[in-house]
């Protein structure tokens, strides 16, 4: 009770006004000078100074005696390096490089786009969550989540090549071997939610090649001919957005051998056949539970 009331104290005066400088941010001028893979080594070092931070409060708060002023100065590293990472996806990489798509759904690229531009928003919330977490607590388990988006944000924004600059930049893999665990078990989830919704998405479109076929007394001969509207201005899908996977490829309509027709989608690999993420992902493998079913 009394290490809590401590740290309590110390975060609020750490919270007051002072002389200590605010975390560097890139300028909002624009200058058009960036850099992108510094900024990101640098959420990452935050990242781990945080965890240092919360393992020596922890191990200070079981002594019997322990050196206040030492426990202080890394209550208030911990609250300085969490509030650095806030201010800068928010000051850096929200205000300047995070780009809005041009708004033209007709184009497949400014699609891609979209979905893109909206999963990095995503991911830089909740890197700034996870920062605030990790203000909020000595429990090292929120620096797992917090090194799993900063890892999701690097897999988002910047190219294969640029994985290799900031690899072969870092100063010691091993002390970011958390990171890696982190990331495998956002991956891990990552795939399973696209896998979920992609049989969400062969049961929807199963629905909509029912009506279709209802309405017309025959399968459509094109899924595409699912999103066109008729001459009331329906159609059977909101978007052709619908009849795209969450790996970007469109599902396939397929005779399933009992002369009826089946909903697949390919999974990870965009082809037929396959395992793990690759798995086929049919509307007849839900219903006869040769696919198990996520939920």
């Amino acid at each position: 009770m009394l290490l809590a009331q401590f740290i309590l104290s110390c975060s609020i005066v750490s919270s007051a006004p002072s002389s200590v400088a605010a975390p560097a941010v890139h300028c909002q001028v624009p200058c058009g000078i960036y850099g992108d893979h510094l900024r990101m080594e640098r959420l990452l070092e935050d990242t781990k100074t945080i965890e240092k931070a919360m393992a020596e409060i922890n191990a200070l708060g079981k002594e019997k005696q322990p050196n206040w002023n030492q426990l202080v100065r890394w209550i208030n590293t911990k609250e300085e390096h969490a509030q650095a990472i806030q201010d800068q996806v928010g000051d850096y990489w929200l205000a300047q490089r995070i780009k809005l798509p041009a708004v033209d759904a007709s184009k497949e690229e400014n699609q891609e786009a979209q979905r893109l531009y909206a999963g990095q928003l995503a991911v830089a919330h909740q890197i700034i969550v996870s920062a605030m977490k990790c203000k909020q607590t000595t429990d090292p388990q929120h620096v797992s989540p917090l090194a799993g988006a900063l890892k999701a944000f690097e897999m988002l924004y910047f190219t294969d090549e640029d994985h290799e600059h900031l690899r072969g930049h870092s100063a010691d893999n091993a002390q970011r071997s958390h990171i890696s665990d982190a990331s495998d078990a956002l991956a891990s989830k990552l795939a399973e939610a696209k896998t979920k919704a992609a049989q969400a998405g062969v049961l929807l479109l199963n629905d909509a090649v029912a009506y279709f076929r209802l309405n017309n007394g025959m399968y459509p001969s094109s899924l595409s001919l699912l999103a066109e509207k008729d001459s009331q201005g329906a159609s059977y899908v909101p978007d052709a957005d619908q009849l795209i996977d969450p790996w970007g490829n469109a599902y396939a309509l397929v005779p399933d051998g009992n002369g009826e027709m089946d909903i697949v989608s390919y999974g990870s690999d965009g082809k037929p056949g396959g395992d793990g993420g690759a798995t086929d992902i049919s509307v007849s493998g839900l219903i006869n539970g040769t696919i198990k079913r996520i939920r």
